[in-house]
């Protein structure tokens, strides 16, 4: 397994961002122990070259920023892309990334929801004479998330451009396909 202790990409993790069959997207933010309302980010990117082999992954460390009210609150957030390889969005932004550029998760929790997703149930009624589907929870409201990966890169003359790129949008009840979970 490799580690990048730093938010830079080398050249190794870039090989391994753009050889990847499957990318997994971890961040959290969790209190620290005793440390009452003081808030602990950790963010890493995860790379598979053959389906999940433990033995050949590689995790990229990552800054975080987290927007709208979710910010200021303990919880995960997780994302994949299975066919990273066959992702023609994905393998335009690893194509872009350089060595010695600084990787951030963005996530924008509920960044989609609207009136619809929130009025969205699946729920029998009294009156619906149809069979109630068993394969699926019930559940009341959708949520609309979003995650994105920003690029900073530093130039010769020291100026940081940053570039943004869209990576994955969610729509989900509030369960374990969402990207957010609360804490």
């Amino acid at each position: 397994m490799n580690t990048l202790t730093t938010t830079s990409l080398t050249t190794t993790s870039l090989a391994a961002l753009r050889k990847a069959k499957f990318v997994s997207f971890h961040s959290e933010i969790s209190h620290l122990p005793g440390g009452g309302d003081k808030l602990y980010k950790t963010s890493t990117i995860t790379t598979y070259e053959d389906d999940v082999d433990l033995d050949n992954l590689s995790k990229i460390a990552t800054n975080l920023s987290v927007y709208g009210s979710a910010r200021h609150k303990a919880g995960k957030f997780h994302d994949s892309i299975s066919t990273a390889q066959y992702d023609d969005e994905w393998q335009t932004i690893v194509s872009l990334l350089k060595a010695g550029d600084r990787l951030e998760l963005v996530w924008f929790p509920d960044y989609g929801t609207n009136q619809y997703l929130e009025h969205a149930t699946k729920r029998q009624s009294p009156g619906n004479k149809r069979p109630v589907d068993l394969l699926l929870p019930e559940y009341d409201g959708l949520h609309g998330d979003r995650l994105s990966i920003r690029v900073n890169r530093t130039g010769r003359t020291g100026k940081v451009r940053t570039f943004q790129f869209h990576v994955r949008s969610s729509v989900a009840p509030d369960n374990s396909a969402r990207q957010y979970q609360a804490a």
